[in-house]
């Protein structure tokens, strides 16, 4: 009797009704709740990207410097699951410099680009941090440095240091004008103590500016990173 009663529930065509009635109930409050809920975003940390940079560099030997700042924070406003659907990394902060056809100060809106599966009819950008960045429009150069070496340590008794030998004798380097006409040449420096051999090796260099410091850059490019140097240690005769 019990085993009838239970498959005279299932085949019931009112239980199928409610079981369904129930499971739509369910979907609506997903949807309603879930996908239809709309709250805010803010994505910290978006990259800055100038559209156009490369062309403009080949064609007008333009460079883009004194970026005012590399990223922006944005606020979306949308439904839930659209904004749960992206982070920071997929959006980008683009400024179209295509059309730059000048040398000079700059300022310009980002726009925020949104990832191909992002339905954007579904979300609306609410606020962007910093919205305008300034930067510079420089011409870009090529300039040949003048390489010196600086010796501190110390030579061992009864031998002499000789003038350095660099190979190449001078570096060239690429970038804004601006900031290469500051650069005066590149310097080695040679730590040892108690010499008593010749020593050759590659070195790493630094460009220093007409009064003695030196030139921090992220825009300018080196030719090479290492130069060849020879510093000669002879013995003396006796």
């Amino acid at each position: 009797m019990p085993t009838n009663k239970k498959s005279s529930i299932w085949d019931s065509k009112l239980f199928w009704v409610v079981f369904s009635l129930f499971i739509s109930i369910l979907l609506w409050m997903y949807v309603t709740t879930i996908e239809g809920d709309e709250g805010t975003t803010t994505y910290y940390g978006v990259d800055v990207q100038f559209s156009g940079e490369e062309n403009l560099r080949n064609s007008k030997g333009y460079i883009i410097t004194d970026v005012s700042s590399n990223s922006v924070n944005v606020t979306v406003k949308g439904s839930r699951s659209v904004l749960a659907s992206f982070d920071e990394d997929d959006l980008k902060a683009v400024i179209d410099v295509s059309n730059v056809n000048r040398i000079g100060s700059a300022e310009k809106a980002v726009t925020i680009n949104f990832p191909s599966h992002v339905d954007q009819s579904k979300i609306s950008i609410e606020s962007r941090s910093p919205n305008l960045i300034s930067y510079y429009v420089d011409r870009e150069i090529t300039k040949p440095v003048e390489i010196r070496g600086k010796f501190t340590g110390s030579v061992a008794d009864g031998y002499l240091r000789e003038d350095f030998v660099f190979e190449p004798t001078t570096v060239r380097i690429s970038g804004p004008a601006a900031e290469l006409d500051d650069v005066a040449y590149a310097l080695v420096t040679v730590e040892r103590q108690d010499l008593d051999r010749t020593i050759s090796y590659e070195a790493v260099y630094q460009l220093i500016d007409f009064d003695g410091n030196i030139v921090e850059s992220n825009t300018i490019e080196y030719e090479s990173e290492t130069i060849n140097v020879t510093l000669p240690i002879k013995a003396t005769k006796q």
